[in-house]
C-alpha cells in the first residue's frame, strides 16, 4: 500500500506540473493569436490550472479511498476513484473531511506525514479557486447587467481593449451631452498580462465596462439611442470581419437598421475599401477609418502651410521639407500637392528616405511622378524634390539641408517618437545656422510623436523653448500624439463631412438629390473627394484667393484651380488619365485627367459650381 500512495503522490505532483507547462504554452499561444488573428482563446491558463488541479486531487485522494475500501479487486478499484472525485468536489465546495486523510495514512511514518501535509494544501486550496471560478462568473454577470440595466443611454461599443481604445473613451466619456454614455470594451481577458491589467484598471477607472464576450456576441440595446460600433483591434481583417457581420445581422433588424447606428471600421487597405463600399449597409452609417489620412489632413487643416510662405516676384512659394517617406510622409507628400494648388502660390517638396521615395511614388501614384515639374496650362503644377538613400545620421543630410534656400515649413516622419524628436532638433540647428544672421524667422517644424506623455509635457511648458537666457523657441509643433489621433473629431470628422456634403451637392442637379444624398454616405470615394475639395475652398476663402465676376459667380481662374486641385488629388490617389472616354474607379481611369481647355463645356461648368458660394 505503501508503493501505492507514493505512486499518487509522484502522479499528482506531474499533474500539478503539467497544468503549469499547459496553462505557461496557452497563455503564449493566446498573446500570439492576439496580435495576430485576434481571435479569442477558447481556454485561459486558469482554467489549465483548475483542470490539472482536479485531476491531482483525484490522484490523491484515490489511495486513501483504496484503503478505506472493505472490498478488493475492480469492484473497489472503481469505487475508490468515484469516491476520490466526490471527495474532491466536497474539497472545492468547503465540504471535505480532514479527518479521513490522517485515518487513512496512520501508521505509514513519513510517507503518511508527507501524505497528509498535501491533503491539507488541497483543503486550502481547492477552495480558493472555487472562489476564483465564481467571482469571474459573476463579474461577467454584473457588467452585463450593469450593460442592460441602462436601455437609454447612448451606447459606444469598442471591439477591443488596447492604448488607441482607451484614449478613445477617454474623449467619449470627457464630453458632457444632453444624453447619458455608456461605454463597452468587448473582448477583454484580465488573465493575460500585466498590460492587460493596467488597461481594465484604467477602463474601469473611466467607468466603462468590460466584457469577454466579442463584439460579434453582443446584443445591442433595443431602444431609440444612438450607438457607435469601433472595431478598433490592431488587426485589419479581423475589423472588417467583425464589421460586415454586424452590418449584416443589424441590417435585418428593423430597429438597428437607422442612421443612429453607426460603424467605424478602423482599416487602411483598398480591400477593406471595396468590402465596405460592396456590403449593403441599409440606413445605418458605416466609415472606413484610415488613421494615417484622417491626421495628417486634420494637422494642415489646423496648421496652415500657407502662412510662412515666401514671395518672390509676385508669386508666393512653399518650401517644405520632408523626411521620411513612410506612411505619414506619403499622406503629407499627396495632401500637399493638392491642398497648395491655389491661386498665387507654388509648392516645392524636398523629401529625404533612406529608400527609394521616387520609385514608390512611381508606383502608387504614376500620373503624380509623371507629371512632376511640368508646366501645363490647367493643370496643377508641384516640384517633387525627391533625396533618395539618405541616412538622416550622416553628414549628407546635413550638407543637403544646408544647401536649401528659403525652407518654408519642415515634417519628420520617421519610425519612433526617439528619431522624429531628434532629426527635428537636428533640422532647426541647421536652419538656425544657415538663417542665423537673417532677419526671416526660421521655419517651422512638424514631427509626429505618439507618446501622449511627452506631448502633455510639451503643450505644459508652452512648446519646446530654448534654454539660455535669450529663451529662443525652437518652434517644434508635436503630431499624431495618440489622444488626437483617437479623438471622436478626428475619427468622425463631423464638420468636414458637413463640408464635403455641401460640395459635393453643387454639382448635383435637383432631379437626383436624394441619389447624391445616398451616394455621399455609400461610397468613400465619394466622401474622400469631397472632404478635399471643401478643405481646398476653406483655405482659398482664407487667403483671399476666391474670385468671383459682377454676378458673384466665380471666376475662370478659380474654376481653373478647382481642376488643378481635382486633378493632383485624383493623382495622388493612383489615377491616370484616359483618351478613350471611360471612366473606371477599379481600373483608376478618368477622363477628366486633362488640361482644363480640353474638357467639354459641361464639365467645366461642374468645376465653377462646386466652388460657389
Amino acid at each position: 500500500m505503501t508503493t501505492t500512495f507514493i505512486v499518487c503522490m509522484c502522479l499528482a505532483a506531474v499533474a500539478v506540473a503539467a497544468a503549469i507547462a499547459i496553462g505557461a504554452a496557452v497563455h503564449k499561444a493566446s498573446r500570439k493569436q492576439r496580435e495576430s488573428e485576434k481571435h479569442r482563446p477558447s481556454i485561459t491558463p486558469f482554467h489549465v490550472f483548475l483542470i490539472g488541479f482536479f485531476v491531482a486531487a483525484v490522484i490523491v485522494f484515490f489511495p486513501i479511498e483504496l484503503n478505506i475500501s472493505a472490498s478488493s479487486g475492480f469492484a473497489a478499484g472503481i469505487k475508490s476513484l468515484l469516491l476520490s472525485v466526490l471527495d474532491t468536489m466536497q474539497i472545492f465546495f468547503l465540504n471535505g473531511s480532514f479527518d479521513k486523510a490522517e485515518t487513512a495514512t496512520a501508521g505509514f511514518g513519513g510517507i503518511g506525514t508527507a501524505y497528509t501535509v498535501i491533503a491539507s494544501v488541497l483543503h486550502v486550496v481547492a477552495p480558493v479557486l472555487t472562489f476564483g471560478f465564481i467571482l469571474s462568473f459573476f463579474r461577467e454577470s454584473i457588467a452585463m447587467l450593469k450593460y442592460k440595466l441602462h436601455p437609454f443611454s447612448d451606447v459606444y461599443i469598442l471591439s477591443e481593449l488596447n492604448e488607441g481604445s482607451i484614449e478613445l473613451a477617454r474623449d467619449i466619456l470627457s464630453e458632457r451631452g444632453k444624453r447619458r454614455r455608456q461605454v463597452v470594451f468587448t473582448d477583454v481577458f484580465e488573465k493575460d498580462d500585466e498590460a492587460i491589467f493596467e488597461l481594465v484598471a484604467e477602463a474601469k477607472r473611466l467607468g466603462a465596462i468590460c466584457l469577454k464576450k466579442d463584439i460579434t456576441e453582443l446584443s445591442l440595446k433595443r431602444a431609440r439611442i444612438n450607438r457607435k460600433l469601433f472595431f478598433i483591434g490592431n488587426n485589419e481583417d479581423e475589423n472588417i470581419r467583425q464589421a460586415l457581420t454586424m452590418i449584416n445581422r443589424c441590417r435585418e433588424t428593423p430597429r438597428y437598421n437607422n442612421y443612429n447606428t453607426q460603424f467605424f471600421v478602423f482599416a487602411s487597405t483598398a480591400e477593406s475599401e471595396a468590402l465596405l463600399d460592396a456590403a449593403d449597409n441599409g440606413a445605418m452609417k458605416v466609415r472606413r477609418i484610415n488613421e494615417r489620412h484622417n491626421l495628417v489632413l486634420h494637422t494642415l487643416y489646423e496648421h496652415s502651410v500657407f502662412d510662412t510662405a515666401i514671395e518672390k516676384k509676385g508669386v508666393k512659394h512653399i518650401n517644405a521639407v520632408i523626411v521620411g517617406l513612410g506612411t505619414y510622409g506619403t499622406e503629407l507628400l499627396k495632401i500637399l500637392c493638392w491642398l497648395c494648388q491655389m491661386p498665387g502660390y507654388e509648392l516645392t517638396v524636398h523629401v529625404f528616405d533612406k529608400t527609394n521615395g521616387e520609385d514608390k511614388i512611381k508606383t502608387i501614384a504614376p500620373e503624380l511622378w509623371a507629371k512632376n515639374k511640368k508646366r501645363v496650362n490647367g493643370e496643377p503644377y508641384y516640384n517633387i524634390d525627391f533625396r533618395n538613400n539618405v541616412d538622416i545620421s550622416s553628414s549628407a543630410f546635413a550638407d543637403n539641408i544646408s544647401a536649401l534656400d528659403d525652407v518654408t515649413t519642415a515634417f519628420v516622419t520617421l519610425g519612433t517618437d526617439e528619431q522624429n524628436i531628434e532629426t527635428a532638433m537636428r533640422l532647426r540647428t541647421l536652419f538656425a545656422r544657415k538663417n542665423i544672421t537673417a532677419v526671416k524667422p526660421f521655419p517651422p517644424i512638424y514631427t509626429v510623436v505618439y507618446s501622449a506623455l511627452k506631448n502633455k509635457t510639451v503643450s505644459r511648458n508652452g512648446g519646446l523653448m530654448g534654454i539660455d537666457e535669450s529663451g529662443e523657441g525652437y518652434d517644434i509643433e508635436f503630431i499624431g500624439n495618440i489622444s488626437t489621433r483617437y479623438s471622436m473629431h478626428v475619427i468622425e470628422q463631423a464638420e468636414l463631412e458637413k463640408a464635403g456634403m455641401e460640395c459635393h451637392m453643387r454639382w448635383a442637379a435637383e432631379t437626383n438629390r436624394l441619389e447624391k444624398i445616398a451616394q455621399y454616405e455609400k461610397y468613400e470615394y465619394y466622401r474622400k473627394s469631397s472632404i478635399a475639395e471643401s478643405v481646398h475652398s476653406y483655405y482659398m476663402r482664407k487667403l483671399g484667393a476666391f474670385k468671383t465676376d459682377e454676378n458673384g459667380n466665380p471666376t475662370r481662374e478659380t474654376a481653373v484651380y478647382e481642376h488643378n486641385r481635382w486633378s493632383a488629388y485624383m493623382r495622388t490617389n493612383g489615377y491616370i488619365g484616359n483618351k478613350q472616354n471611360v471612366k473606371n474607379h477599379i481600373g483608376k481611369t478618368h477622363y477628366d485627367l486633362v488640361p482644363y481647355d480640353e474638357m467639354p463645356e459641361h464639365e467645366q461648368i461642374k468645376d465653377a459650381a462646386v466652388k460657389s458660394e
